[in-house]
């Protein structure tokens, strides 16, 4: 009953690209190259179109081409089936968590974090005007810094002067 909230949750996760613009997306903004595909969309906060390469899992999911004119996802409505389904997924896959729509962003954010170790990127996929936005979503994948500073603590003063 859910297959199709599951494949655009999933290639939220593997895009970023966030639920809003999710259900503009027609055909026509998915070109297919050889080696990869690009998809293109409008972002609702910022009103500026954004380009995104997305990978091949992303790609397989959405599936075959329709007319160009068509929704990829021409299922998604923002409604309380969303959040029903969401919710019944999440029971049926035995997750004690809360999920929302935007947790497939949060979960973009950290996979493509754990890769690239590059916030200025993932700001800028992510279509962020400020950089403190991409810290929230990436402040849990980074490093403690704790344990960094300590051989500075064997130093004099007198020794550096």
């Amino acid at each position: 009953k859910y297959v199709n909230l599951k494949k655009w949750f999933l290639f939220s996760c593997f895009t970023g690209i966030p639920f809003e613009e999710s259900t503009e997306i027609k055909w026509e903004h998915l070109k297919d190259y050889k080696e990869y595909s690009m998809i293109e969309y409008k972002r609702v906060k910022t009103e500026k179109f954004y380009r995104l390469k997305i990978n091949n899992k992303a790609r397989q999911i959405i599936g075959d081409r329709k007319g160009d004119v068509d929704r990829i996802f021409p299922y998604l409505s923002k409604n309380n089936n969303l959040y029903d389904g969401l919710r019944k997924i999440v029971e049926d896959a035995g997750i004690k968590k809360h999920i929302t729509p935007h947790c497939a962003r949060n979960t973009f954010a950290g996979l493509y974090y754990s890769k690239t170790k590059d916030p200025l990127k993932l700001m800028k996929v992510m279509g962020h005007k400020d950089f403190k936005t991409t810290m929230v979503y990436i402040k849990k994948f980074q490093e403690e810094t704790d344990d960094i500073m300590p051989e500075f603590e064997d130093l004099s003063i007198e020794m550096m002067l």
